[in-house]
C-alpha cells in the first residue's frame, strides 16, 4: 500500500501545483483588466494579492463582461475542484484499503485535467482580451502578477 500512497502524494501534489497556475492566471487577469479600467483592485496592502484565494479571485474575474458566460461556468467548476483538493479530499477517502487510495489518486487525476482546461482557458482570454482587444503585452502582465504574488 506504501507504494500506492506515493502515487497518491504524487497526483496530490501535481494537481496543487496546477490549481495554483490557475490562481497565478487569475491575478494576471485583474491586472490586465485594472489596466483596461474594467475594475480597479484596492492594492495598498502590499500583500493584497498573495492573500487571496481562487474563490475570491474568481468572483472578481467574472464581473467582467470580457468573459464568456460558458467561461465563467467553467472557472466556477474548476474552483469547486480546488475547494475539494484543499478542503475534502483526504477526508473523503479510505486511507486504509487500497481501493479508497486507488479512487482518490483517479480523483487527483482528473483535477488535475480540470485545471489544465483552466489555465488554458484563461490563458486564451488573456491573450484575446491582452494581445488582441488591447495590444497590451501579455509577458508584463505575467511578470506582475508574479512580482505582486511573491510579496
Amino acid at each position: 500500500m506504501s507504494k500506492n500512497l506515493s502515487i497518491l502524494y504524487e497526483e496530490v501534489g501535481r494537481a496543487l501545483h496546477k490549481a495554483q497556475l490557475v490562481e497565478y492566471n487569475l491575478i494576471s487577469i485583474m491586472i490586465l483588466f485594472s489596466k483596461i479600467e474594467i475594475s480597479k483592485p484596492k492594492e495598498a496592502d502590499p500583500n493584497y494579492w498573495s492573500e487571496k484565494n481562487l474563490g475570491w479571485l474568481l468572483h472578481d474575474s467574472i464581473k467582467s463582461t470580457l468573459i464568456p458566460e460558458d467561461a465563467k461556468l467553467f472557472l466556477q467548476t474548476v474552483v469547486n475542484a480546488r475547494n475539494h483538493l484543499a478542503h475534502k479530499l483526504f477526508m473523503d477517502t479510505d486511507m486504509t484499503s487500497e481501493g479508497g487510495i486507488d479512487r482518490t489518486i483517479r480523483e487527483a487525476k482528473k483535477m488535475q485535467e480540470v485545471f489544465d482546461r483552466g489555465h488554458a482557458l484563461i490563458e486564451e482570454i488573456l491573450k484575446n482580451v491582452a494581445k488582441n482587444e488591447f495590444s497590451i503585452d501579455i509577458d508584463e502582465i505575467k511578470r506582475e502578477a508574479a512580482a505582486k504574488i511573491s510579496n
